[in-house]
């Protein structure tokens, strides 16, 4: 397997987001979305790119901001350590 990334600088706070990809499978894990989750879709459409999970390395919003609308556009999960949960209720 053969991996590439990709580092996109979204949003407002401009956030680094990362795509981890199979470059022979194009399956992608999308990595902290931040705020910018349209553009994101029309980069991953773009490069041919399957979205297959996103996941935050933490849970400070402009680390997740975008990631209910990945979930709902692309039908992907969405992971986080349990340890940040009380971070989605402030």
């Amino acid at each position: 397997m053969s991996l590439g990334i990709i580092k996109y600088t979204l949003g407002s706070l401009n956030s680094n987001c990362f795509v981890l990809f199979d470059k022979k499978s194009l399956e992608a894990i999308i990595i902290d979305i931040g705020d910018s989750p349209e553009y994101l879709i029309e980069e991953l459409t773009r490069k041919n790119l399957k979205a297959k999970a996103c996941l935050a390395t933490h849970a400070h919003f402009d680390h997740i901001l975008g990631a209910f609308y990945l979930q709902l556009v692309l039908k992907i999960p969405f992971f986080m350590s349990k340890k940040d949960e009380f971070l989605l209720n402030e």
